[in-house]
């Protein structure tokens, strides 16, 4: 059993970050109740270094402790009950799966809310740790994601996840569409 997260003082807060290279910075908002934001940039822009025993949760992440970030407090105020639907939802995806749009809005209790689904996803205020780099279209492709496809594909990486090298895109028709299989 991990211990809970210690409580850290509202602040903004920067680690370095080494999946973006060396100068690259994570930077954390953090409200009373937990993290509002998470966002990846080239500097700390001022921000106060991320309190050590936090600092070791997301080190021991990246050093593949791919559990490390689970329990992390969060303050999501200012989004839709269906927003929070589809993050609750999102948040049982576990490391190292992944999952669609339109299976995130069927847990979601919205089965027919695949797109929203996803504007949920470019919403999500902390991505990393509530994954959005885990949901991705119905055909496997990678999919967007709001800090970039390379850091996407780098997450899912470090997680296990290896998708083949893109290609070019080709419509489904007839049976394949229907079975949910690509053409070969």
């Amino acid at each position: 059993m991990r211990r809970p997260w210690p409580r850290i003082a509202p602040g903004a807060y920067a680690l370095p970050w080494p999946l973006f290279g060396a100068r690259a910075w994570m930077r954390l908002e953090i409200r009373k109740a937990g993290v509002s934001r998470l966002s990846w940039a080239r500097d700390g822009g001022g921000s106060a270094a991320l309190p050590r025993a936090w600092a070791r949760r997301f080190r021991a992440y990246l050093a593949g402790d791919l559990g490390a970030l689970a329990g992390c407090p969060l303050d999501l105020g200012g989004l839709t009950p269906f927003q929070r639907r589809i993050l609750a939802a999102l948040a049982r995806v576990g490391p190292g799966r992944r999952t669609t749009y339109g299976a995130l809005a069927r847990a979601a209790g919205s089965p027919a809310a695949a797109r929203a689904a996803g504007q949920a996803m470019r919403r999500n205020p902390v991505p990393l740790l509530l994954p959005c780099h885990r949901v991705g279209p119905a055909g496997g492709a990678l999919g967007n994601y709001t800090p970039g496809p390379v850091l996407k594909r780098r997450l899912l990486e470090h997680e296990g996840i290896h998708l083949d090298p893109p290609r070019a895109r080709t419509k489904i028709t007839g049976q394949h569409a229907r079975r949910g299989h690509l053409p070969a």
